[in-house]
């Protein structure tokens, strides 16, 4: 929905986390005054991209056709629930339901995919995951949907793990309608 602006590279420098390692994840074998002093590590840079957050080209047009089309949206994000609402105001529809990492377990579980298949009564076959990250992808993927990955300028690729690619909104809204 909004162009990318944290630098996980420097926040998993910050953090002394690898590429490989889960940033949500890693804390789960932390105590309780470390995990806190990770996620508001995490909050900071969140809040800090908030300031510089900007929308995709299209997102709110694209949006509001796929509505008129009774087309069903909902969010999972890795971000708070503060972050996610700040995000979502810029954006003219409605999301039903909104995941935050409050949803545990997190993607790229399945579950938070598997709670908005039930909560919307379809079918995985009927829902298309759309993300810009591995993790969307395979959350996508391991509960059956099909996957879109949205490909953002001078961020990673992860086009070779999903069924389709776009790089704009109008496209996306070219391939579903």
């Amino acid at each position: 929905l909004t162009i990318p602006s944290i630098d996980f590279a420097e926040l998993r420098e910050v953090l002394n986390i690898s590429p490989e390692q889960d940033l949500l994840g890693v804390p789960s074998s932390y105590s309780e005054e470390q995990k806190r002093r990770h996620l508001g590590i995490i909050e900071r840079y969140e809040q800090e991209a908030l300031k510089n957050s900007r929308l995709q080209p299209d997102v709110n047009s694209v949006l509001n056709a796929f509505a008129a089309a009774n087309i069903k949206m909902g969010v999972i994000t890795r971000n708070s629930v503060d972050s996610a609402k700040k995000v979502l105001s810029l954006i003219s529809i409605e999301f039903e339901p909104i995941l935050t990492r409050d949803f545990i377990p997190v993607k790229p579980d399945p579950a938070p995919i598997n709670y908005i298949l039930e909560y919307w009564d379809l079918l995985p076959e009927n829902v298309l995951m759309v993300g810009d990250y591995r993790d969307d992808l395979l959350c996508g993927k391991n509960a059956g949907t099909s996957t879109c990955f949205f490909s953002n300028p001078e961020k990673a690729s992860f086009a070779e793990l999903a069924d389709f690619t776009v790089f704009s909104f109008a496209e996306l809204k070219q391939m579903i309608l």
